[in-house]
């Protein structure tokens, strides 16, 4: 199933649910887009496919400063979830194809 779309999340994270989303576009095994969350938008880099796995690196603002963050995840049909990997820890996120 193709990762291309748009995907509104949910991010479990320390301190409650964090809503989100991602605007994905793939070309072969390549994948582009945005993400966002907290009130902001940024680009993704460093986006693979690979079947229904994908995986991408995102700056994102943090509670402790800016940040990267590696996101690794699984589509299946319109489901979405994975794991966002920062410095400080791990979180799970989940979501659905909008």
């Amino acid at each position: 199933m193709s990762v291309d779309g748009n995907w509104k999340i949910i991010a479990k994270s320390p301190v409650g649910a964090q809503e989100g989303g991602f605007d994905y576009k793939t070309e072969g095994n390549i994948l582009t887009g945005t993400a966002t969350a907290g009130g902001e938008t940024v680009p993704i880099d460093e986006g693979k496919v690979n079947g229904n796995n994908f995986e991408h690196k995102m700056k994102m603002k943090t509670p402790i400063g800016r940040a990267t963050v590696k996101v690794t995840g699984t589509v299946e049909g319109d489901k979405i979830s994975g794991t966002f990997k920062m410095l400080i820890g791990s979180m799970p996120f989940e979501g659905t194809r909008i």
